[in-house]
């Protein structure tokens, strides 16, 4: 996600640090089943909220875990990515905490009518829409262009 605010800037930054130092780890934690899994977030929440950054052996523990969970909710619980725009726009209302089309509307500069028309496909998108989408709830140029 394009989002750049502490969040997502610290979940970001760890995700690339997890990516270059485990690369090559042969992750030896496998969750096989829900109670494992629950396990498995009980057993991360702590480290989390200790600040496992200040240790290597709780890093270590953390990305064993934490790649296990990853990898168990890949296969358990697979998202399946936005097919149309107004899809990526309800995705994109949750992510950003927009909580109703009023003040959606209000973000990407149209009248409450046209997002609700453009929502339930009685309308097509126009250029401005796609541009504001584009910029102010992040969604991917070629996403927009694909599916107007």
């Amino acid at each position: 996600m394009a989002i750049y605010n502490g969040h997502h800037e610290k979940k970001d930054t760890l995700r690339i640090w997890m990516f270059l130092k485990f690369k090559n780890m042969k992750n030896s934690f496998k969750i096989k089943s829900l109670p494992a899994y629950n396990e498995a977030l009980k057993r991360i929440d702590p480290l989390i909220a200790e600040g496992f950054e200040n240790s290597e052996t709780k890093k270590e523990e953390f990305l064993e875990i934490a790649i296990a969970i990853q990898s168990y909710e890949k296969k358990h619980y697979p998202l399946r990515m936005p097919a149309t725009i107004p899809e990526m726009i309800e995705l994109k209302m949750f992510e950003l905490k927009i909580p109703n089309q009023k003040q959606l509307s209000e973000k990407l500069k149209i009248s409450p009518d046209k997002l609700s028309q453009i929502l339930t496909g009685k309308r097509k998108p126009d250029i401005e829409f796609l541009k504001e989408a584009k910029k102010t709830l992040y969604i991917d140029a070629d996403f927009l262009l694909e599916h107007a």
